[in-house]
C-alpha cells in the first residue's frame, strides 16, 4: 500500500500545506503565484517549535541590499541557529527554505531536526524578502536588491559570519535548492555538500508551469496526476478528478467561489485554483475527492481550507518577493512580453506596472553547474506534483558528482512526509 493511500488525515483546520513556494501556474490572473504550491501535510509552526528540543537561538546579520552596489546600503538578515550541544556536533549546515518569500520555520520538522543535531550546528535563515528578513516597501520591485544572485550572496556572508566548522553543508528545499545550487557555482569551494531538495537546476524549469494549458486534461499537471494514479494503481479514479477540477474552474472563472482575506472577501480566479488544486491532489486520495466535492458543491468544507490557507500565507509567505523575481529573472523577455504585457487586469499589471522590468544579468547555469565541485545530493518524493524528478532530473544529470536519494513515500514536502528518511540520506551523505 502507498504513502498517499497510508497518509493520515490531519485535519486542514489545525494544518495545512507548508512549503517553499517555487511555481507559477495559468497565464492569466498572477494571484495563483502566491496561493499554491505545497504540497503534503505540514505540522503549525507553533507546533514544530515546541518539540524541537535542543538549545536555540536567534538573531541577524547585516548585508548589502546590493552587492553590486554598496551604496544602497545594508538591511537585516534573520536566522535561527538550532544545536544539541556546540561541542560535540562536527558540521554546520545551513538549511534555506523555498519560495522566494517564505520565511524557515516550516522546515523545523522536530523529528528530521532532532536527528540532525547530534551531528550539525544548524542554521535556519530567513531569505531576504521574507516577512522575518523584509525589504522596505519600494525595494520588492527593485531588481538591484531583490533578485536571487544576492540571495546566495547572503549564503555565503552568512556561512562567514556563523558556520563554526571547518565542513559547512547546504540544504536548500524547492527554490532553495536553487539558491544553495547557485551558491555552489559562486564560491565551489567554500562549502562540503549541497542538499537540493524537491528542486530545480535553472530558470528553464518556470517553462513547464508557464505553458500549462487551460483545458485541465490536457495540462501537466493532470499527466503527473495520471501518473501517480497509475504507480498506486488507481487510475480508476482519474475520470472522476478531471471532471470535478474541470467543474470547479467553470465556478471560478463565473466569479462563484470567494476567498475571505483580512480586507474583504475577494474571487477565486481559475487560475489560482489550479495552484490550489495541485495542493489539494497531494492529499489522500478520499479526502482529496471529498474536498474537491465540497468545492463542487460549494459546502463549508472547502471555505474552511481556502480561509486556513489565506491565513497561512498572510503571516508567513512575502508573496511580493516572489511576484517581482517572477517578472524580472524567471521568464525570458519574450515569455514576459508576450504572457505578461498583454495581459489585462493581472497582478503583474498593478506590481510591475504593466512595463518590461528592468532584469539583472542573467544568470549563466551551464557555467555555474559546471564550477560546482562539491558532491550534491538530488532528494526528490515520488509524488512530487510540484517539482516531479521527470522534469527536472535531466538538468541535475549536468552536475559532476551527484548523488541520488529517492524518497519513496513523499511529494514535494518530505520533511513532513519521511523525516527520518531525509535526515538518515542527509547524514549519510556527510559522512
Amino acid at each position: 500500500m502507498t504513502f498517499l493511500i497510508k497518509q493520515s488525515h490531519l485535519s486542514v483546520y489545525s494544518s495545512r500545506f507548508i512549503s517553499g513556494r517555487l511555481t507559477i501556474f495559468g497565464v492569466s490572473h498572477y494571484k495563483a503565484l502566491f496561493i499554491l504550491l505545497f504540497c503534503l501535510l505540514g505540522v503549525s509552526t507553533t507546533a514544530l517549535a515546541a518539540t524541537t528540543s535542543g538549545s536555540s537561538k536567534n538573531g541577524f546579520i547585516v548585508v548589502p541590499k546590493s552587492y553590486s552596489n554598496p551604496s544602497r546600503g545594508t538591511m537585516k538578515l534573520s536566522y535561527k541557529i538550532i544545536a544539541q550541544d556546540q561541542r560535540s556536533t562536527e558540521k554546520t549546515l545551513i538549511m534555506i527554505p523555498g519560495g522566494p518569500g517564505n520565511n524557515a520555520d516550516y522546515l523545523e520538522t522536530p523529528a528530521a531536526i532532532n536527528m540532525l543535531k547530534t551531528r550539525f550546528q544548524i542554521i535556519l535563515i530567513n531569505p531576504r524578502g521574507s516577512f522575518k528578513s523584509p525589504f522596505l516597501p519600494t525595494e520588492y520591485s527593485d531588481a538591484e536588491i531583490n533578485q536571487v544572485k544576492n540571495m546566495a550572496l547572503d549564503i555565503e556572508q552568512l556561512r562567514l559570519k556563523l558556520a563554526v566548522h571547518s565542513k559547512t553543508y547546504v540544504y536548500g528545499h524547492s527554490f532553495g535548492g536553487l539558491v544553495g545550487l547557485v551558491h555552489a557555482g559562486l564560491f565551489p569551494d567554500s562549502t562540503s555538500g549541497l542538499i537540493s531538495h524537491s528542486s530545480l537546476a535553472n530558470f528553464k524549469f518556470y517553462e513547464y508551469f508557464v505553458n500549462n494549458q487551460h483545458d485541465f486534461a490536457k495540462s501537466n499537471l493532470a499527466q503527473n496526476l495520471f501518473r501517480i494514479l497509475s504507480l498506486t494503481g488507481h487510475t480508476n479514479l482519474y475520470a472522476e478528478y478531471v471532471s470535478l477540477i474541470e467543474q470547479i474552474e467553470m465556478k471560478a472563472s463565473r466569479g462563484e467561489i470567494k476567498i475571505n482575506t483580512k480586507t474583504a472577501p475577494r474571487v477565486l480566479t481559475a487560475s489560482e485554483f489550479r495552484g490550489q488544486a495541485r495542493s489539494i491532489l497531494q492529499f489522500p486520495f478520499e479526502y482529496s475527492l471529498k474536498l474537491l466535492h465540497s468545492f463542487a458543491d460549494g459546502t463549508q468544507e472547502a471555505q474552511v481550507f481556502l480561509d486556513v490557507n489565506q491565513s497561512w500565507d498572510e503571516k508567513n509567505f512575502n508573496y511580493k518577493t516572489l511576484l517581482f523575481l517572477y517578472c524580472s529573472e524567471f521568464l525570458t523577455d519574450t515569455q514576459l512580453s508576450f504572457k505578461m504585457v498583454k495581459s489585462d487586469h493581472n497582478i503583474r499589471d498593478y506590481y510591475c506596472d504593466g512595463k518590461k522590468v528592468n532584469r539583472p544579468e542573467p544568470l549563466n547555469f551551464e557555467k555555474l553547474i559546471a564550477n560546482i565541485n562539491i558532491p550534491v545530493l538530488y532528494m526528490h518524493g515520488d509524488y512530487d506534483l510540484v517539482a516531479p524528478a521527470a522534469i527536472t532530473h535531466k538538468d541535475f544529470l549536468k552536475i559532476k558528482n551527484l548523488n541520488d536519494a529517492r524518497l519513496e513515500k513523499s511529494g514535494h514536502q518530505g520533511l513532513q512526509n519521511e523525516p527520518e528518511q531525509v535526515a538518515k540520506y542527509i547524514l549519510n551523505f556527510s559522512n
